[in-house]
């Protein structure tokens, strides 16, 4: 079971992130969670970071290639490409999504993610014109499956851009 926690802020959470490594490294009970629970206290910049033995980003990766549950290799891959935009080191978010954008393109929602996260990347480096062009191609096959989430990055880029994506 995992260690109790009583109040929000309160201790050392170094047996609780212990604990969702140990879930993670066997893929046992909810191992989703226990990845989500590990972004929030060990990316880059956090208290906790040390105690997985290695940078956020290395674990990530060893993550991708070596978690035996398929579903934590495809979100670590995912995170992979969220930690450099958090980081704000947008071009190496471009560059990961497009490294991992052909190899999944087939499954729509991480297709649609990396899309995204170019999006972003893009924007947050004041490239509005070039976040269009990501829209552009993501726009279409999007609307097919997800168009509430396309309409709102619809709406974030006509906020910019003054009505430019609409």
């Amino acid at each position: 079971a995992a260690p109790q926690v009583t109040e929000a802020g309160s201790g050392d959470l170094t047996p609780l992130v212990t604990y969702w490594k140990g879930v993670l490294d066997t893929a046992t009970t909810d191992p989703l969670y226990a990845l989500y629970s590990l972004h929030r206290l060990c990316a880059p910049g956090s208290q906790y970071q040390s105690v997985i033995g290695m940078s956020w980003d290395s674990y990530l990766a060893h993550l991708t290639l070596f978690s035996p549950s398929p579903v934590v290799r495809k979100f670590a891959a995912s995170l992979q490409v969220q930690s450099p935009i958090d980081q704000k080191a947008f071009s190496q978010a471009i560059a990961m999504a497009d490294s991992l954008q052909g190899a999944l393109s087939a499954d729509n929602d991480f297709w649609y993610y990396y899309l995204t996260r170019k999006i972003f990347a893009s924007v947050g480096m004041g490239d509005v014109d070039r976040a269009m062009s990501y829209f552009e191609e993501l726009k279409p096959r999007a609307m097919t499956f997800d168009s509430l989430g396309t309409l709102a990055v619809e709406r974030y880029l006509d906020i910019l851009t003054g009505g430019r994506a609409s």
